[in-house]
């Protein structure tokens, strides 16, 4: 039996700001297209695809689709862009795809590195950055 094949990460950046809207921002880059958005005051998703369309295919990441809305301040500058709530914020840059995760006291939870948002062959792919005491599981 014959190993699988690893791809390597292929990363995106170079984002500029596009649609706002209350609670989330379309980001395009020349060849992908991101969106930072809020689901719940302690809940963001980061969505990336190819191209400049989403699948019309519902998330396997996030089952649930009928969120209430929330209480959402975007705040954009030239380099990035800021998503809060009053539970935390999600900073996402533009040129390299970055974004750090703070709760509501500014502490960081989650962060990913420059240039860990990708493809890995057709597949979006994020590295997170994780310290040494740190799990997802």
């Amino acid at each position: 039996m014959s190993k699988p094949q690893l791809l390597s990460l292929a990363p995106v950046g170079h984002f500029k700001l596009g649609r706002t809207s209350s609670q989330s921002v379309r980001l395009h880059a020349p060849q992908a297209v991101a969106e930072v958005s809020v689901l719940a005051d302690d809940l963001f998703r980061v969505r990336l695809a190819r191209g400049q369309r989403f699948s019309r295919r519902p998330s396997w990441a996030v089952a649930k689709t009928d969120w209430p809305p929330v209480d959402t301040q975007i705040a954009p500058t030239s380099r990035m862009v800021r998503l809060s709530t009053r539970r935390g914020a999600l900073d996402f840059h533009f040129a390299d795809a970055s974004w750090e995760l703070h709760d509501a006291r500014g502490i960081g939870v989650f962060s990913a590195a420059p240039c860990s948002l990708g493809f890995a062959g057709e597949q979006a792919r994020l590295s997170l950055s994780l310290t040494e005491t740190e799990s997802l599981f």
